[in-house]
């Protein structure tokens, strides 16, 4: 096989350090897409006329109900 054609993927887990704390590639994404359901979400509720005082519990308790989630399922391979 012509090793050309190969790939080799083997990259870092770190992005970067800042003030000496590892900043993680899976670390960041979590954070953007969290940050990204927060104001879709709010959107939504905002154009269908949702009280927004219900917002902000539901969100809290999806983004515990997430982390709670992808903790177990991570042990559970693992």
């Amino acid at each position: 096989m012509n090793s050309f054609l190969a790939v080799i993927w083997d990259p870092d887990i770190e992005l970067c350090r800042i003030l000496g704390l590892p900043i993680r590639y899976y670390s960041l994404m979590w954070i953007v897409g969290l940050v990204a359901a927060y104001f879709i979400v709010k959107k939504l509720y905002k154009d269908r006329g949702i009280k927004e005082e219900t917002y902000e519990p539901l969100f809290f308790y999806c983004f515990l109900g997430i982390l709670i989630g992808a903790r177990y399922q991570r042990q559970a391979f693992h």
